[in-house]
């Protein structure tokens, strides 16, 4: 088992990590936009857009059902098959991969 102290983030490039003007902007209206997809009321609306908006974001199969205030995390990190449901408030998170250091250098 890894300690949290073995556990090593990977090092984004400096390009990566600074954001112009504009991807400030789109994440901001994309915050926006899915804070109101994610508590739209359930119905047949609710899940169309939510539908929608999670196919638009992410690989997803066909029939998901993604129910009121559930959330996705991780854009390009997550795909998801068909026959999927997503419980209320429920939320999927992917991050950078976890990396062991090498400990045994020769």
């Amino acid at each position: 088992m890894i300690s949290d102290q073995e556990r090593v983030y990977k090092v984004l490039p400096e390009q990566k990590i600074k954001k112009t003007l504009w991807e400030r902007i789109r994440h901001g209206l994309l915050y926006r936009i899915e804070f109101i997809v994610m508590f739209f009321p359930e119905g047949y609306l609710g899940y169309l857009s939510r539908r929608k908006y999670w196919k638009w974001r992410f690989k997803i199969g066909e029939n998901p059902l993604i129910l009121f205030g559930a959330r996705i995390v991780g854009e390009g990190l997550v795909e998801i098959g068909s026959n999927f449901r997503l419980a209320v408030y429920s939320e999927i998170n992917a991050g950078p991969e976890w990396i062991k250091p090498n400990i045994y250098r020769q």
